[in-house]
C-alpha cells in the first residue's frame, strides 16, 4: 500500500504508520513536479508499467497547474484527500473535483493514518455464508423448507424473549488491519423480530478481544460496520428470533469495509430493494469525454469489482455494475423496484456527464452480457459489447442435467428464485423474462460486438437467436461477431482480447471527435 503526503510536516516522522506494508512517503509542495516525473521513471524502469498511489494526502495548497497536472497522472478517482482547513486557489479546487477528492479535518493526523490504513488498500475481498451451512437451533420445532441453497423458511412460534434460531457452521476470519461490513438477506412477518449476533474470538493468548456485537429490528436495516484490529481473530455468527410469524432467510454477506468512502473500492456505492437485495455501483469521471462504458460483473463468489483495471484503461468515463445475491450474482434481474434503481444509475450518470443514450456503451462478459442486453433493450445505447452472451436463463438451469453436468448448480437457484418452479415450465417462464423485454427494445443505432464459443453448454443457442430476432425484427443494428472453439468456460484469454480490442475499436471510430 503507498501513500503520498503532500505538505505540511511529515507524518511518518512523528506519527506511528500502523503496518509495515504501508509505504509512507512525503514530498514538500514546492517539490511535486520533480517527485512525480521521477517516480514515474522509477516505476516504468522497474515495473514496465505506472503505479498509482493507493491514496494522496493533501496538507499544503500551494500547488502550481503543472504539479496538479502531474498529479493527476499517478493517482485515480476517489484516492485523494486533503485537509477541510485549507485555503485552495481555483485550479486546486478543480483538480480535487475532477479527483473525487475526500475533504477531511486533518486536526488529528493518528486517526486519519488510521482511516488511510484501514480504507484505502488496493485490493477487494468478501464471501458469504448460506443457509444450507447453517445448523438449527435444537429449540426450533416448526417447519423447515429449504428453497434451493440460497434461502431458508422459517415458521417460528417463540416467546417475547429472543431465542436462538441457527447458527452458520463456519467462523469468519476478520483480517488484521480490515473493518468487516455485515449484511444479512431476510424477509420477516411484521410479528416476529430477528436478531443478529456476532462474537469474535481471537488466535493469540495475547489477544485482549472477545467482543460481542448484537444487532436488533431496525439496526439489521443497514450493513453493519464491525471494526478490525491488529490482529487476526474469528467472527461467529448466530440468529435468534422473537414472536411469531413467518421468516425467509438467505444469505449472510461479509465483506472487507471501506468505512465512509465507499462499497468493495474507494468511492463504490451500494443499492438495495425493499426485499434487501443488493446491487453495487462505482462511477468513474474518467476523462469526461463520451463515452459512457458500463462493465457488468461477470459471475462470481468474491464480493467485489470486476473489470475496474480494464476499464479504466480507456480512459473514459465508466461505470462498473455488480450482482452479489446467490452464490455469485443473480443476472441483474429482481423485483420492479430493483430493476428500476439499475437503470436508474445508468441514467444517472449520462446525465451527470451531461451525455446522451447515444454515447453509451453497455458490455458484458458471460452473467454481465444478460445484464448489457437487458438494460441494453430499454436504454437503446450506441453500442453493446459482448463476450459469451448468455440470455435463456431457464435453458442453462435444464442444461444442467445433460449439457453440463454438476457444474454451476447455481443455475438451479436462479430458476427457482424467479420461477417458484423447477420444472419445464419455469424453465419457459424463465427463458420469457429475457425474450419479453428484448423485443421492446429499438436497436436501429445500435452495434453489437458479440464474441461467442461455438460450443457453448450453458447457452448454446443465445448467439444465433440475437441474431435471428434481431433479422427478422428488420433491426437496423450493426452486427460483428467472432465465434471461439469450446464451451462457456474455454479460452478466455483470446475472446477477452477481441472483447477489449472492439472497445477500443468502437471508442477510437466513433467517438474521435468528440474524444479530440
Amino acid at each position: 500500500m503507498k501513500v503520498l503526503q503532500i505538505g505540511g510536516s511529515n507524518w511518518a516522522d512523528s506519527y506511528p504508520i500502523y503496518r509495515e506494508e504501508v509505504s509512507w512517503n512525503y514530498c514538500p509542495e514546492k517539490q511535486v513536479i520533480a517527485y512525480v516525473d521521477k517516480y514515474i521513471a522509477d516505476t516504468l524502469a522497474k515495473k514496465g508499467r505506472l503505479e498509482t498511489y493507493d491514496c494522496i494526502l493533501i496538507m499544503g495548497a500551494n500547488l502550481s497547474l503543472n504539479a496538479l497536472d502531474k498529479l493527476a497522472q499517478i493517482v485515480d478517482s476517489y484516492r485523494v484527500i486533503y485537509d477541510s482547513r485549507l485555503q485552495v486557489s481555483e485550479e486546486v479546487q478543480a483538480f480535487l473535483g475532477f479527483k473525487s477528492a475526500w475533504k477531511l479535518d486533518c486536526a488529528n493526523p493518528v486517526d486519519i493514518i488510521r482511516q488511510i490504513t484501514f480504507y484505502f488498500y488496493p485490493k477487494q475481498s468478501g464471501f458469504r455464508l448460506i443457509p444450507v451451512n447453517a445448523s438449527l437451533s435444537p429449540n426450533y420445532l416448526g417447519a423447515i423448507n429449504y428453497q434451493g441453497s440460497n434461502h431458508l423458511k422459517l415458521e417460528v412460534d417463540y416467546s417475547d424473549d429472543y431465542q436462538p434460531l441457527l447458527s452458520w457452521n463456519y467462523d469468519v476470519y476478520l483480517d488484521p488491519f480490515r473493518d468487516i461490513e455485515c449484511w444479512l438477506e431476510f424477509t420477516k412477518d411484521i410479528d416476529c423480530d430477528l436478531q443478529l449476533v456476532l462474537e469474535e474470538v481471537g488466535t493469540a493468548a495475547s489477544y485482549q478481544g472477545g467482543k460481542r456485537y448484537v444487532i436488533s429490528n431496525e439496526q439489521l436495516d443497514t450493513p453493519l460496520i464491525i471494526q478490525g484490529s491488529t490482529q487476526r481473530s474469528y467472527l461467529m455468527a448466530t440468529l435468534y428470533a422473537k414472536g411469531k410469524g413467518k421468516v425467509d432467510i438467505g444469505a449472510l454477506h461479509l465483506r472487507w469495509s471501506r468505512g465512509p468512502f465507499g462499497k468493495f473500492i474507494v468511492g463504490g456505492q451500494r443499492s438495495s430493494d425493499e426485499k434487501r437485495e443488493e446491487f453495487f455501483h462505482y462511477f468513474d469521471p474518467g476523462n469526461l469525454k463520451p463515452p459512457l462504458c458500463v462493465y457488468f460483473s461477470g459471475y462470481h463468489s468474491l464480493e467485489s469489482f470486476e473489470g475496474y483495471y480494464m476499464m479504466r484503461s480507456f480512459h473514459h468515463p465508466f461505470l462498473l455494475i455488480a450482482d452479489q445475491r446467490l452464490e455469485g450474482g443473480a443476472f441483474y434481474i429482481g423485483s420492479a423496484e430493483y430493476e428500476q434503481k439499475l437503470k436508474d444509475v445508468i441514467t444517472g450518470a449520462l446525465q451527470k456527464l451531461h451525455f446522451t443514450n447515444e454515447q453509451l456503451i453497455l458490455s458484458g462478459m458471460s452473467m454481465g452480457t444478460f445484464g448489457a442486453l437487458y438494460y441494453g433493450a430499454q436504454l437503446n445505447p450506441h453500442a453493446i459489447i459482448l463476450n459469451k452472451p448468455l440470455v435463456n436463463l431457464g435453458n442453462i438451469a435444464a442444461n444442467l442435467q445433460k449439457g453440463r453436468p454438476f457444474e454451476f448448480g447455481t443455475s438451479l437457484d436462479l430458476l427457482l428464485t424467479n420461477t417458484k418452479r423447477n420444472d419445464q415450465v419455469g424453465v419457459e417462464q424463465l427463458n420469457k423474462y429475457f425474450w419479453t423485454n428484448f423485443e421492446k427494445g429499438n436497436f436501429d443505432k445500435t452495434t453489437f460486438a458479440i464474441a461467442y464459443m461455438e460450443n457453448d453448454d450453458y447457452d448454446g443457442q443465445a448467439f444465433s437467436e440475437l441474431v435471428q430476432f434481431l433479422a427478422q425484427s428488420k433491426s437496423k443494428a450493426k452486427i460483428i461477431s467472432q465465434g471461439f472453439l469450446g464451451r462457456h468456460n474455454d479460452d478466455f484469454i483470446e475472446n477477452t482480447k477481441w472483447f477489449k480490442s472492439q472497445f477500443k475499436r468502437i471508442i477510437s471510430e466513433d467517438f474521435r471527435r468528440e474524444s479530440e
